[in-house]
């Protein structure tokens, strides 16, 4: 069966390596890498070898984009979702090739990304969002919506596990970010599942399908990750109107994705 799923998942990546195929190729070698790890006394048949080579091949070249060329950019806020199952990925095909490289690859994009993506309502970074503080344990998707952001945060626990398992904390990586970002989403989400309560919101946070303010005429929603604030852009040509800046922070995408609803609300070069 080894053959097989290794067959099906080379298939999956090749179909997908589109737009999204980094992210989704990052999804499939982590956990595939995973998946290997557990049968690795069963593999009689060089399987491992040959998926670690066809990786670094193929789907790793398209990947070194997210994690080479545009982190040298250094554009504001980009760290997202992306680089945290990029990270994921590379630790965990680090460990099963037992190649110390790769992992520390892994690592060193984990902390970066930790250190970029969850670094509000800390330092100069508490008041970004108009005149309202962010609170400590938000993270750069968290107002762009929470299907990314559950993206974001699952890698990162995923990798953080990995290096556990390899005698190394990284659950401790930029002062505990991780834990206060777990702790603040929940909170969340735990008042959505009870009838969408606003009581039990944070301060300023409301929810974007019944507190958001109406789009001017001719204009729709977008958040720009970059400058972390929703702004009404032109639906004839995408240009910008006006930024809002009322000091709330509206939840999208809580327990179901809502992108369909609300059209294209993410920002530049992410998932």
């Amino acid at each position: 069966h080894l053959d097989l799923t290794v067959m099906l998942l080379l298939l999956l990546l090749l179909r997908t390596c589109r737009e999204n195929g980094p992210l989704e190729a990052g999804w499939g070698i982590a956990a595939m890498a995973r998946a290997l790890e557990l049968v690795r006394p069963r593999d009689t048949t060089g399987v491992i070898t040959r998926f670690v080579s066809w990786v670094k091949q193929v789907p790793m070249q398209d990947m070194l984009y997210y994690t080479e060329t545009l982190r040298s950019k250094n554009l504001p806020n980009q760290y997202g979702n992306w680089h945290s199952t990029l990270s994921e990925a590379y630790m965990a095909l680090g460990v099963l090739s037992n190649n110390r490289t790769m992992y520390n690859s892994g690592v060193s994009l984990f902390t970066a990304t930790v250190a970029d993506y969850l670094k509000w309502g800390r330092g100069s970074f508490a008041v970004q969002y108009g005149n309202v503080s962010r609170l400590p344990g938000e993270c750069s998707e968290t107002m762009r919506d929470f299907y990314h952001t559950q993206f974001g945060l699952g890698g990162l626990l995923q990798a953080a596990e990995i290096a556990w398992q390899q005698n190394d904390d990284l659950y401790s990586a930029s002062n505990y970010a991780i834990p206060a970002a777990m702790e603040l989403h929940a909170r969340i989400m735990n008042a959505f599942a009870a009838d969408k309560s606003s009581a039990m919101l944070p301060p300023t946070f409301k929810y974007f399908d019944t507190s958001m303010p109406a789009a001017p005429a001719g204009c729709s929603w977008r958040f720009d990750v970059g400058r972390q604030l929703w702004q009404a852009v032109w639906t004839a040509n995408g240009t910008l109107n006006y930024e809002l800046q009322d000091g709330n922070k509206y939840m999208l995408g809580i327990g179901a994705r809502e992108h369909s609803k609300h059209g294209q609300l993410w920002g530049f070069g992410q998932g």
